[in-house]
């Protein structure tokens, strides 16, 4: 989905932001610590880019019109 690309464009900007403030020897010492902090920056882990219930209706409309035949008329 777009809004995925979106998201990975997000947070490889952000990544390259922290990495010039921070530099990469400083991240090398302690990765465990510079993980948690670059997540916290980019409101990770859960980033609503897109919401759930979006991602999981187009998937579902996107479903129903690959299995239309499936469906059945009741009179």
């Amino acid at each position: 989905a777009v809004e995925n690309g979106d998201l990975l464009q997000q947070l490889a900007d952000a990544l390259d932001d922290y990495d010039r403030e921070v530099g990469a020897e400083a991240i090398a010492k302690e990765p465990a610590t510079h993980f948690l902090e670059y997540r916290r920056r980019v409101g990770g882990p859960f980033f609503g880019l897109p919401e759930p219930d979006d991602e999981l209706a187009e998937a579902l409309v996107e479903w129903a019109i690959e299995h239309a035949h499936d469906f059945v008329r009741a009179d």
